[in-house]
């Protein structure tokens, strides 16, 4: 009887340890996201927060939710914040409004990132992401989209984002600095939606140091293909340091037309495509409505119709594949 009740302990605490504890929280009065979730801080794992936020809140994410792999901001306002109990650490600090905090997800302290983070689903209405804001968070390993109204993405923003294979830059982004995704060496599709090549600074990509007066590459970036909407964007990005930053014998090769001509904003639509860990979810469909399945070359795998809240399309890992519905064509990197 002890061996048995012994083995419903530890089979009970293994299920506590994997389950998913999902929790959805509107905030109001931005800078109390700790005092609102306090029954489930230590426990949540998919989070989604709406209404507006400021550093704290940020902080809170980061220090206070050990566990926390699913995090949704597409429905938040981040607002201005000035104090000293933001994400930077305690000396007084001025956070803009509209901007991912500097540190967000990087403590400054221990120099330590949230491994835990998995997904994260960024604000429609951020124009910036701070410097070091998701630096060292290995656990990233979806495909990472930058909103449409994101102009500039700040130096270290995500280095050592180890998982991250695959980038979509939104086309607003005009601003890249420096080392923004160094040590990313999963990274090897990038897909441009901005015609006009964003501004580069140094090492955005590949890390260069100087030795003795002269630029030596002390890491390479593994980046084997950058996808732009147009022909005429291939010229602009290859007459660009875009067709220097990689390292490759012929780095203008890898900037090229898709085989789409652009990754739609899903934030613009009621419908909502993205990979997780079952295959595709798609969500805002009607019941009944017509889903396609396509390989990224147009070849059709399965047709189905939506179940209504959630429908979830089975597919293999690292592939990509394009989904057809409501006369939209959604691409999704798993």
């Amino acid at each position: 009887m002890k061996k048995l009740l012994s083995l419903i302990v530890i089979a009970l605490f293994s299920f506590m340890a994997t389950a998913q504890i999902s929790q959805t929280i509107n905030i109001t009065d931005a800078g109390t996201l700790s005092t609102l979730a306090s029954d489930y801080l230590s426990t949540v794992t998919n989070l989604t927060v709406t209404g507006n936020i400021d550093a704290r809140d940020v902080k809170c994410m980061r220090d206070q939710m050990p566990l926390l792999a699913v995090l949704d901001m597409s429905g938040v306002s981040i607002v201005a914040y000035t104090g000293t109990e933001g994400t930077v650490g305690t000396s007084l600090t001025t956070y803009p409004a509209n901007e991912m905090p500097s540190n967000s997800f990087l403590n400054p302290l221990t120099d330590s990132g949230k491994t835990s983070l998995k997904t994260i689903t960024l604000s429609t209405t951020l124009i910036s992401i701070g410097d070091y804001a998701f630096n060292w968070c290995t656990g990233l390993t979806d495909s990472l989209t930058i909103p449409n109204s994101v102009t500039t993405i700040k130096g270290y923003a995500f280095q050592n984002c180890s998982g991250i294979s695959s980038l979509i830059l939104g086309n607003s982004v005009s601003y890249i600095k420096i080392n923004a995704f160094i040590k990313c060496p999963s990274l090897k599709l990038i897909y441009c939606l901005n015609p006009v090549p964003p501004t580069l600074e140094n090492g955005v990509f590949t890390e260069w140091w100087i030795l003795a007066h002269q630029y030596t590459l002390v890491y390479s970036s593994n980046v084997t293909d950058v996808f732009v909407p147009s022909d005429a964007a291939v010229t602009a990005y290859k007459a660009s340091c875009w067709s220097s930053c990689f390292h490759s014998p012929f780095p203008g090769n890898i900037i090229k037309t898709e085989t789409v001509t652009a990754v739609n904003d899903l934030s613009l639509s009621k419908i909502r495509v993205y990979p997780t860990a079952g295959g595709i979810s798609i969500e805002g469909l009607d019941a009944g409505e017509k889903l396609t399945l396509y390989t990224v070359n147009g070849v059709q795998l399965q047709t189905l119709k939506s179940e209504g809240t959630l429908t979830i399309l089975p597919a293999l890992p690292k592939a990509v594949y394009l989904v057809k519905t409501a006369g939209k064509v959604f691409k999704v990197i798993l």
